[in-house]
């Protein structure tokens, strides 16, 4: 028999067999996508965690820049009083000092050795 003969008796077997290897070829396909499609999946998954501890990671940091910048204006307001305070103290002690012979003849004593050391190492 020849083969145009044999493929004209059995085109059919042919066709099948074609069929076949095409369904066989997308089910191959079809179970790859599949893995791709659940390992994106789970990407997807772990990413949408680390966003959600991201997240949380930032609120605790902008929480903690709120609170720094209270304690900020807190220490800020805080020391504006000192220094007022300690510039009225200060007025105040000029004012004796000039008015008040006692307070004059104090500010006119030297100042103890161990005094003006320690002073001069606090600084």
């Amino acid at each position: 028999m020849t083969a145009a003969l044999f493929l004209r008796a059995n085109w059919q077997y042919f066709a099948i067999a074609a069929l076949l290897f095409v369904v066989l070829f997308y089910r191959g396909d079809h179970i790859k996508m599949k893995a791709q499609r659940d390992a994106a999946q789970v990407e997807a998954a772990s990413l949408r965690e680390v966003n959600e501890q991201n997240a949380a990671s930032l609120k605790r940091i902008s929480d903690a820049a709120k609170d720094n910048a209270r304690i900020a204006a807190a220490v800020a307001s805080d020391v504006s009083k000192i220094r007022a305070k300690s510039e009225t103290t200060i007025a105040q002690m000029r004012e004796a000092a000039r008015n008040d012979p006692t307070v004059r003849d104090w500010y006119d004593s030297p100042v103890p050795g161990v005094v003006r050391n320690s002073l001069e190492n606090a600084n």
